[in-house]
């Protein structure tokens, strides 16, 4: 039975039930420690960056987090791609990164706008955002800048931002001046595949 809390962090029971079906789902083996981390980052906050080494199943963790969280509803999940690690591979890195960037804020802000705009006809349809390898720049300008707009704007806000960040250790993040969301870092499980075939 899915489970739909309010517009506040999230309540215990649906904390639970996500990270076990998003477990589940992606098929990320992940320690007891680290799945209380987990419910307890989305009981505090409605805002989540999973870090941790590349290849350990966190983009599949959060895709299938969300899912979890909208009830399986697609349409009210936008994939979004963090920093654009392909273009060091061009001539012009600063350009496409600009170019990349800006696109990306765009289709964040678009799908905001249409979670809140649907606010009222559906008060407890979550919406998610999920940004992909960010680096801290992405960091910043999502879970920093946009959060900060977005509350601003809205007090009983539908949307949830979750986020990847490739690091071996606990990233240091400003978190405390921005204290609107949760960070957690995984390692990957010893003795296990699980997770290790992509991020």
């Amino acid at each position: 039975m899915a489970m739909t809390p309010t517009r506040s962090a999230a309540c215990p029971v649906c904390a639970t039930a996500w990270i076990e079906q998003a477990c589940a789902e992606s098929g990320v083996a992940l320690t007891p420690l680290e799945q209380r981390r987990l419910i307890a980052a989305l009981l505090s906050h409605r805002h989540l960056i999973v870090s941790g080494p590349a290849g350990i199943g966190k983009e599949r963790l959060i895709q299938a987090l969300a899912q979890a969280v909208t009830q399986g509803r697609q349409e009210y999940v936008q994939e979004i791609q963090g920093h654009p690690w392909w273009a060091a591979r061009t001539g012009d890195v600063a350009r496409f990164v600009d170019l990349q960037t800006e696109f990306s804020v765009w289709r964040l802000l678009t799908f905001a706008e249409s979670a809140l705009d649907g606010k009222d006809a559906h008060p407890i349809q979550e919406h998610v955002a999920c940004i992909q390898r960010m680096s801290p720049v992405e960091v910043s300008i999502y879970f920093e800048k946009f959060l900060g707009w977005l509350t601003a704007r809205v007090s009983n806000q539908p949307l949830r931002l979750f986020g990847t960040y490739d690091s071996n250790v606990q990233p240091l993040v400003a978190n405390q001046a921005c204290p609107q969301f949760s960070l957690v870092h995984l390692n990957p499980v010893q003795g296990t595949d699980a997770g290790l075939s992509e991020n």
